[in-house]
């Protein structure tokens, strides 16, 4: 009879029937690829809900909720209005004018540059720029 060996959370094991050592690989196979799925699960999962997207964006520009004006983003800027021109700014030049008009026209708190929602508000203004031709 044949020995062979496994190790099992540092345990080393002697394994002295061929059939328990199959079975023995083909579990730690089965948790190999359960724990790989999970992780992938997870972290698309995490990737998802962190990511800005566009309809919270579109929410936030069309809020007259967000400051104590009765005013939001789409009040002075209607379908993008006096914003073709936003291409010329840097993302970082931009959350400040967006953040401006936060504080001064819609009377809201700023919003942190690194926040999701100043990406996902980003974002949205940035469909509103004339693309070069």
């Amino acid at each position: 009879m044949a020995l062979s060996m496994a190790e099992d959370n540092g345990n080393l094991l002697i394994i002295r029937n061929s059939s328990i050592l199959h079975r023995f690989r083909e579990i730690a196979m089965n948790k190999s690829i359960v724990i790989l799925g999970i992780l992938l699960i997870t972290g698309a999962c995490v990737h998802a809900t962190e990511a800005p997207t566009l309809n919270l964006g579109k929410a936030l520009f069309e809020s007259t909720e967000l400051g104590t004006k009765g005013r939001g983003c789409v009040t002075c800027h209607a379908q993008g209005k006096g914003l073709e021109l936003i291409g010329d700014f840097n993302d970082t030049e931009l959350k400040d004018i967006i953040n401006a008009c936060l504080r001064d026209a819609v009377g809201a708190k700023m919003i942190s540059p690194e926040a999701q929602e100043m990406e996902a508000l980003l974002g949205y203004v940035r469909g509103f720029q004339k693309t070069s031709q």
